[in-house]
């Protein structure tokens, strides 16, 4: 696991444009279940997040990310050892915090980020793209791993392929029902956007002639539930950790 062999606890400043409130537990519970492993590591992990406790209208949620980037642009970082950056297009102020550049730096890239077609993210990775080289990197595959090089030139080196989550066989399994031969199952676990294959999925469904009519049933668990989850089973994701240690141990963090 991550940092279990460090000489003294880690600061780690966390960074991710939303996590779990009252109003809305459900919400990006992978970023809460991210910092808590990072605690249980170890860590003194402070949080500097976005915290929704109403419904999210656009002026509430442009007002939130307009003092969201003042405060990565001005925070402190003199006594943390290591800054976590989430979804780094929409937390790039961080770049231009002056005090960056002295600190271990990690960005987790979970992959929307960097197929995404709408002009703010692909304007906003022009714009930061010159200021990556000095970082280490995670992504959830290695097909995101040739998306970062090739879009933003980063070295493969700095990149550590790290896939988020996992599948809990008590949850997803395989029911009586499903196991007639001439009934034909997808499961598909994520949300249904074409960011994440569900275009992919409807395509073939549509122009698969072989296989129209065999497709009974698609078993579609939305983020909503795996979020959920999440929080209800703190889901060890010790991939991402595993990712972390390997990195901070060629950083000098770790023994």
């Amino acid at each position: 696991m991550f940092l279990n062999n460090v000489t003294r606890m880690k600061k780690v400043l966390f960074l991710n444009n939303g996590y779990p409130t009252t109003f809305n537990p459900q919400y990006t519970t992978y970023a809460q279940t991210i910092a808590n492993c990072l605690r249980k590591a170890g860590c003194d992990v402070d949080l500097l997040v976005i915290r929704y406790n109403r419904k999210m209208t656009l002026l509430y949620k442009l007002i939130k990310y307009i003092i969201y980037w003042f405060r990565a642009l001005f925070v402190n970082l003199k006594n943390y050892d290591v800054v976590y950056v989430n979804h780094l297009p929409f937390v790039w102020p961080i770049l231009l915090n002056r005090g960056l550049k002295e600190k271990r730096v990690y960005m987790h890239w979970h992959g929307e980020e960097l197929v995404s077609k709408t002009w703010f993210i692909r304007t906003t990775l022009v714009f930061i793209r010159t200021k990556l080289h000095l970082y280490k990197h995670i992504v959830p595959s290695y097909y995101f791993k040739r998306k970062l090089i090739d879009i933003l030139n980063i070295s493969s080196e700095l990149i550590e392929v790290s896939p988020s989550g996992g599948v809990d066989t008590d949850l997803f399994a395989p029911y009586n029902e499903f196991k007639d031969k001439n009934t034909f199952v997808i499961g598909f676990s994520g949300a249904l956007t074409t960011n994440k294959g569900a275009d992919v999925l409807l395509e073939l469904i549509k122009t698969k002639k072989d296989i129209e009519g065999a497709i009974d049933k698609i078993i579609d668990s939305f983020e909503g539930l795996l979020d959920k989850f999440y929080q209800e089973k703190e889901l060890d994701i010790s991939t991402d950790i595993s990712a972390m240690e390997v990195l901070m141990k060629q950083d000098g963090l770790t023994e």
